[in-house]
């Protein structure tokens, strides 16, 4: 029963582990009872796959589906007999030559063949003749589309894990043929996620960008998908409560991209480059430096409570707990407290069974331990860091910012005199920039310029964005002048943090502010025409699209999907505000973007314009 809740909830994390687990378990439901379970398998996947598998399981849950050994499609292999060969891999015409020829060498004798994404009927009919012609067909037990191609960072995050995207729907040397590639890539796995969650979705985007081409592609995919009587969202599609899809462009809100971070998950995918739910760290042990990595994801307990929390409380959680650890040390029974010769029996039982149980929760208290401080190294590494570089600082003024308080005066002052890297200071002008094309006078900007060139930043990003005029006013116009929170327990936090490590970094509880898309999807799910939503694009698959009935009621659940890169600022300031009164959000993007990765991605764009414009 228990499995059962899960399975009905709003998570595109437990539901994409459902079809890994079933496709694990030879394509039987996870909970069905037959021989498959005892068969020791063969897991065979390419690169892409391999990325999703990273996240949703560990070796000892492949284990416990049975599998014995995990190798990668391009890695070389010997032939292993009598053990059926699971293939998990993108429907590639490069994979697909080499599951041919993994046949013909007949390297195993029972091959289940799993794509990621629906596999193509040419590249389909090449498996069938080249079997035949190596005499293998029997050797291929089943072919399957299992439409998993995207990767879920969390229960409500997934990515599709694309290289350079920004630069892929902004490029203006792009090729026609390369251009409709990235949109059917993007439609593709954004059918992936639909087909998984088992949703059909009414659609909304903004009219006359990527987002609209993509929404249209993925509209026709669903339509002819619901046509076929054998669909896999018959059910599904009669649906009285139905999500909302939103496709939203980069351009919508550029700043986000380049905003300093606060809270802890975004912090440390700014700073250490997370990647896969996986970081690493350089660290000093027995005064050798060494590199570790460590996992972050749903198994970790501080990680799932705390991911999303202001950093100065993430050290106020890691000292209590480690208090808290530290007590129950303190008063776990000894063997001294045990005395055979007690004449009353129910003490030696009561005595008895406070040592089993202590017993019993050791290594929950070990796990616990390892789990602590590997955050408290985290922790320190990343308050370094932000002492080093002042990135209090520049989150402060990024307040101002977003507040309308900060003068062009105290901009230049900041990116003249302020710590932090070159990096730092460009992100500080090009967010007051975006927010405030029209403030800054030519001799304004021309100092300004002229500080950031002698800090040594590269101006590539922000010739780049003054050449193509996106600069999204809305984000800064919109957003009303907020006082910073205060709490009665703010105190109790700065003095908890000073006790955990010596800091000069300031205690910031950012405003309560909703960046620009947040609003936007609001307003989508509510159906309230502001901010131009009543503009917007309405596809509704199960219906004939001239003749599309509107939805009047609110929508409880919503996936909202940015084109061209997103971040975990952007990401948790939906969740932040939109996951209350029973509401669920689930965020996408084409890939999780550092600010350096996004300014690298301006920067290639600045020279490609150039190059185009000549």
């Amino acid at each position: 029963m228990e499995e059962e809740v899960k399975l009905n909830q709003f998570s595109v994390r437990e539901k994409q582990t459902q079809c890994i687990l079933r496709m694990l378990g030879l394509n039987n439901p996870v909970d069905a009872e037959g021989y498959w379970k005892d068969v020791w398998k063969i897991l065979i996947f390419d690169a892409h796959c391999r990325d999703i598998l990273t996240v949703l399981l560990k070796v000892s849950d492949l284990r416990k589906s049975g599998v014995t050994l995990h190798m990668m499609l391009s890695s070389p292999r010997q032939p292993i007999p009598d053990v059926p060969a699971i293939y998990f891999v993108m429907p590639t015409k490069e994979n697909v030559k080499r599951i041919c020829e993994d046949c013909n060498n007949q390297l195993y004798d029972q091959i289940h063949l799993n794509f990621a994404s629906s596999i193509s009927r040419p590249l389909l009919e090449e498996i069938a003749t080249a079997t035949l012609e190596s005499d293998t067909v029997s050797r291929i037990a089943k072919v399957y589309d299992q439409y998993t191609n995207f990767i879920s960072l969390d229960d409500d995050l997934f990515i599709l894990n694309q290289t350079d995207s920004y630069i892929a729907f902004h490029d203006p040397s792009v090729t026609d043929d390369a251009a409709i590639k990235n949109i059917e890539d993007t439609v593709d796995a954004l059918f992936s996620v639909i087909i998984t969650m088992g949703v059909v979705p009414v659609i909304r985007c903004p009219k006359g960008d990527a987002a609209e081409m993509i929404a249209r592609g993925l509209d026709q995919k669903l339509r002819e998908h619901l046509s076929n009587p054998q669909n896999l969202l018959s059910e599904s599609s009669s649906s009285f409560h139905r999500p909302l899809l939103v496709l939203l462009d980069r351009n919508l809100d550029l700043s986000v991209m380049l905003a300093h971070a606060w809270t802890y998950q975004a912090l440390v995918h700014d700073i250490f480059k997370m990647n896969l739910n996986r970081v690493q760290l350089e660290l000093i042990e027995k005064n050798v430096p060494v590199k570790r990595s460590f996992d972050l994801g749903n198994n970790d307990f501080f990680w799932r409570d705390h991911s999303g929390t202001n950093f100065p409380q993430v050290a106020v959680e890691i000292e209590s707990m480690m208090a808290d650890y530290k007590a129950k040390l303190q008063n776990a029974p000894s063997e001294s407290d045990f005395d055979p010769s007690e004449e009353d029996p129910d003490a030696v039982l009561k005595k008895t069974k406070d040592i089993g149980q202590y017993v019993s929760a050791i290594p929950k208290l070990q796990l616990k331990q390892k789990l602590l401080d590997m955050h408290t190294r985290i922790a320190m590494q990343l308050l370094n860091i932000i002492k080093d570089r002042g990135l209090d600082t520049y989150c402060s003024l990024e307040e101002s910012i977003m507040s309308k308080t900060l003068s062009n005066k105290e901009v230049l002052s900041a990116i003249t005199t302020n710590k932090g890297s070159a990096e730092d200071k460009l992100r500080l002008f090009l967010i007051y920039f975006l927010s405030n094309p029209q403030k800054l006078q030519a001799d304004e900007l021309k100092q300004c310029l002229s500080v950031l060139e002698e800090a040594g930043c590269n101006m590539k990003p922000f010739y780049y964005l003054q050449s193509i005029k996106v600069f999204n006013e809305n984000w800064a116009a919109n957003v009303q002048p907020i006082g910073s929170k205060t709490s009665s327990i703010l105190h109790k936090y700065k003095e908890a943090f000073n006790n955990l490590v010596s800091t000069g970094v300031k205690y910031i509880i950012p405003t309560n502010k909703d960046l620009y898309v947040t609003r936007i999807l609001e307003a989508l799910m509510d159906l309230k025409p502001v901010l131009g939503t009543e503009n917007y694009l309405y596809l509704d698959p199960k219906f004939p699209p001239n003749s599309t009935p509107r939805k009047t009621t609110p929508f409880k659940d919503a996936i909202v999907f940015m084109v061209g890169g997103g971040n975990y600022i952007e990401y948790l300031n939906i969740k932040q505000k939109i996951n209350q009164d029973g509401r669920r959000i689930i965020y996408g993007t084409s890939q999780i973007l550092t600010a350096d990765a996004f300014l690298d991605q301006l920067s290639s764009l600045a020279e490609r314009t150039t190059t185009e414009k000549k």
